[in-house]
């Protein structure tokens, strides 16, 4: 074993502490000493990883899709378990999303905020952006950024979802996000746009409440990749729909809970003014809520860029957007809960709405209680199959049928609405989340899916948002796949996500070391070794 690690390690891995950013106990943000662990070089690191695929035969091409003059390397961060890893995998190998092909090269214990990035992927950023113009055995290396959204807009250096024009992909807004692709016309971004955006922002004097002129372009990329191979998320892409989706029906079977509660009380008379009174109530605390998590977003933002702000009046502009942004937010969170109070029970507590997490367990999703009830990747995989898609909304009219007949009709019609929505987003899932190669037909038919699937979304559901996630889906999805010929998921954010829970069991069995520091370097050297070409 150790000469195995000596071998693997060389000299090749740097333990440090660093001053990085964390949470205290009241929710304020403090600088705190740190252990960080990292490949020395990246460039060795990947040379040695493909100096033993290549001595194993185990190398492939894919059948042309990449160049034969070409190695594909993709780079990208996570947070999960405690820790920030970032980490290469090499998509010239059979499965490259698999756990033995994900390199951990930087690790530490702190969350992924961009003036954690900054400091930490230092190093790290400048030798992504030299890899581009490296060799390897006479073949150039391209590489490929993934991750998920917000660690994405935070490498590229544009505000995120919350911004005006949130896209990292082009320059479109919010409001033109509403309007159908072929309605509508958006600048792409590059890099040399988000430079020129970026000086003007500067030059305005950098304050992040004018951003929203600048295209939401407010700091140097720490990556310099092209923005054409920066994968899009499809893995949270698909998360993030399919829990808009699922709230939306949730929703719908609350209003009629609420409906089936007056029956109750009333049964066979006409909807009361105080049932109609309570479900505008209802809708307006959901408003209210949402502006209030966009106003908590962007009192988020500035206070991860405060500590980067070099003088004190700048500083003081911060902190007054922040008070300012988060006295706001309390009141919209006042007002609402003033609303939800006049209601007569939350959303889950009635019978109909309550169903439906009965239901999920039995196709084994339960969701994630103290994550806003979100979803994870394999649930999104089993709800959108088609006969748990048709379980899940015939449920609904089940319950209502046994419990309020009077209501069948309009439970009919809800299920079949959000079935449709369901399905059209379930084919869409399954054909940009492959992490196979894709040909010209499969790509055809998934550009004629999203088309259908947006369109019905926006005539059925007219008063529902358009996050930048669908945006997404809609306009740049279907460009990346033509340009690779790969789906989303050989290219994109899936392999890392298995890496958390390996690096915490390796920690479980790391004992006696002085330190955390210590501790996460043995971590590291387990992982290396255990990643090595042909480890078993």
């Amino acid at each position: 074993m150790r000469k195995q690690q000596s071998a693997i390690l060389g000299d090749q891995l740097k333990a440090e502490w660093l001053p990085l950013l964390h949470k205290d106990q009241d929710d304020c943000t403090i600088l705190k000493r740190t252990p960080w662990v990292g490949a020395k070089s990246l460039l060795g690191k990947l040379t040695q990883q493909l100096d033993g695929l290549h001595r194993l035969d185990l190398l492939t091409w894919h059948n042309a899709t990449v160049p034969p003059e070409e190695i594909w390397v993709k780079i990208g961060g996570d947070k999960g378990g405690g820790t920030f890893k970032q980490v290469f995998q090499i998509a010239n190998v059979c499965r490259p999303n698999a756990q033995r092909n994900t390199v951990v090269v930087v690790l530490f214990p702190a969350d992924d905020v961009t003036g954690n990035l900054k400091i930490a992927l230092q190093q790290h950023g400048v030798e992504v952006s030299e890899l581009q113009t490296c060799q390897w055995k006479n073949k150039a290396l391209r590489v490929f950024i993934f991750g998920d959204y917000e660690y994405l807009c935070r490498i590229y250096g544009i505000t995120g979802a919350s911004g005006r024009h949130s896209c990292l992909w082009c320059t479109c807004t919010k409001e033109e996000m509403r309007t159908p692709q072929a309605q509508r016309e958006s600048q792409p971004r590059d890099l040399t746009s988000m430079e020129r955006d970026l000086a003007k922002f500067m030059d305005d004097g950098g304050r992040l409440p004018h951003a929203k002129f600048y295209n939401n372009v407010i700091s140097q990329p720490l990556f310099n990749v092209p923005i054409d191979q920066v994968c899009p998320p499809g893995l949270h892409i698909s998360l993030g729909l399919y829990l808009k989706h699922f709230n939306a029906f949730e929703r719908e079977c609350h209003l009629i809970d609420k409906q089936v509660s007056m029956l109750a009380t009333t049964p066979q008379q006409d909807f009361s003014p105080a049932f109609k009174s309570a479900s505008a109530q209802y809708r307006k605390a959901l408003q209210l809520e949402e502006e209030a998590a966009g106003l908590g977003d962007s009192a988020s933002i500035l206070m991860e860029h405060l500590p980067t702000v070099a003088d004190e009046h700048h500083a003081r502009i911060y902190q007054t957007a922040i008070s300012q942004h988060l006295e706001e937010k309390n009141k919209l969170m006042r007002e609402a809960d003033h609303l939800r109070s006049s209601a007569s029970f939350e959303v889950g507590d009635g019978p109909i709405a309550r169903q439906l997490d009965d239901t999920l367990q039995k196709f084994r999703v339960c969701r994630q209680a103290y994550h806003g009830k979100s979803f994870v990747g394999n649930h999104v995989h089993r709800c959108s199959r088609e006969e748990n898609v048709d379980m899940l909304t015939g449920s609904m009219v089940d319950t209502v049928k046994r419990i309020c007949p009077q209501l069948q009709e309009q439970a009919l019609a809800t299920a079949k609405k959000h079935n449709t929505l369901f399905r059209l987003f379930g084919v869409c899932h399954r054909q940009y989340n492959t992490a196979e190669m894709v040909t010209k037909e499969q790509i055809d038919a998934l550009d004629d899916t999203i088309k259908a699937y947006l369109s019905f979304f926006r005539s059925n559901f007219p008063d529902e948002t358009v996050p930048p996630k669908m945006h997404l889906l809609e306009d740049h999805v279907v460009p990346f796949m033509r340009r690779w010929g790969v789906g989303l998921g050989f290219l994109g954010e899936q392999g890392v996500e298995s890496v958390h829970a390996r690096l915490n069991e390796i920690k479980v069995n790391v004992r006696g070391l002085p330190d955390e520091l210590q501790v996460l370097r043995s971590v590291m050297v387990t992982h290396w070794v255990q990643t090595r070409p042909g480890a078993k």
